[in-house]
């Protein structure tokens, strides 16, 4: 026992409450390695023009909207010209697990 101490324990119980998650978007990935091939990244250079020369380009307040359209742009051309992403490993970590192993 400690003589001439304020010292009181404090013993309490909590009662916790979490909050869900809501379920994200699932993102989207491309096969950026077509981007080596001089062909695929001037057709993807000029399709990406192409769609935001359709987007309006007046004057909006809403900045969220303007995003959403340049996001869905850009994510349906990638779609076209580069394709999904394969799952799995991707190559140039493969060769770097080689090299480790």
């Amino acid at each position: 026992m400690v003589c001439g101490s304020n010292y009181r324990p404090l013993v309490t119980s909590l009662r916790l409450r979490f909050r869900r998650r809501r379920p994200s978007e699932k993102v989207k990935r491309f096969d950026v390695s077509r981007f080596g091939d001089e062909k695929g990244a001037q057709g993807f250079d000029k399709a990406v023009a192409a769609k935001f020369q359709q987007i309006p380009t007046e004057s909006r307040e809403d900045v969220e909207a303007e995003w959403r359209d340049l996001r869905a742009a850009l994510s349906s051309v990638a779609e076209e010209h580069l394709g999904p992403r394969s799952k799995g490993i991707q190559p140039e970590l493969q060769s770097r697990e080689q090299r480790l192993w």
